[in-house]
């Protein structure tokens, strides 16, 4: 089938300004009948705006959480409406929570949005839950993956193998650097260092999450 062209549509825009938050550009291409770089390219410009400089709250945490596994972290940015460094630092701040006992009805609900649409450590990210807890809730709930995220390289650009030497440098760098920064010396995404530092139960040093949080505290004082 052919992607529309043109104008978008009132009722286009109005659908896109609802999924795009939280839906990969490349199945919501297909939705929408538009190609992928129509859909990134309207979708960034309906969230565009001023940078916020108040703090973090419960809809900035929602969807974050609904963004990670389905956008990049420039994308990210742009829906917060934040620095992508003040995003990096979040994420990794996501990354040493580690939540157990019982699951409240937001995380759930959470869990249902993502779970057909997430990878494992996508899920374990946006939850901070381990992936155990996680595929031990959705087999309760019923929960299946969409052909799409069962099938392997369908969407996205798929990042090489974590080699020996990979892993051994962000043991070494993840204490002390942000993450931004670990993924432009690895060549990797954000969202690939978050992901593998989480899985081998890295955590930042008090030292460096303190000169994050200054960081962001300076720049919302701007």
């Amino acid at each position: 089938m052919a992607s529309r062209k043109g104008t978008w549509s009132s009722l286009e825009l109005a659908r896109l300004h609802e999924l795009f938050p939280r839906s990969d550009p490349h199945r919501l291409a297909r939705l929408l009948g538009r190609t992928t770089a129509s859909v990134l390219r309207r979708g960034k410009a309906l969230f565009t705006g001023e940078p916020r400089s108040r703090a973090w709250d419960a809809v900035d945490e929602r969807r974050l959480r609904e963004a990670i596994g389905v956008h990049d972290l420039a994308t990210i940015a742009i829906l917060l409406r934040r620095p992508v460094d003040e995003v990096a630092g979040r994420i990794a701040s996501l990354a040493t929570e580690r939540r157990s006992g019982a699951w409240t009805g937001q995380e759930i609900a959470l869990l249902k949005r993502l779970h057909g649409t997430r990878s494992p450590s996508d899920l374990a990210l946006a939850l901070s839950r381990c992936p155990a807890d996680i595929a031990a809730r959705a087999a309760g709930l019923r929960l299946g993956k969409d052909k799409a995220v069962r099938a392997p390289g369908v969407a996205g650009r798929a990042m090489p193998r974590w080699t020996t030497g990979d892993i051994a440098k962000l043991r070494q760098l993840y204490p002390r650097r942000d993450n931004l920064e670990i993924a432009r010396i690895l060549g990797r995404t954000v969202a690939s260092v978050t992901n593998k530092a989480f899985q081998l139960g890295l955590s930042k040093s008090a030292r460096a999450l303190a000169a994050m949080g200054r960081r962001n505290a300076g720049r919302r004082s701007r």
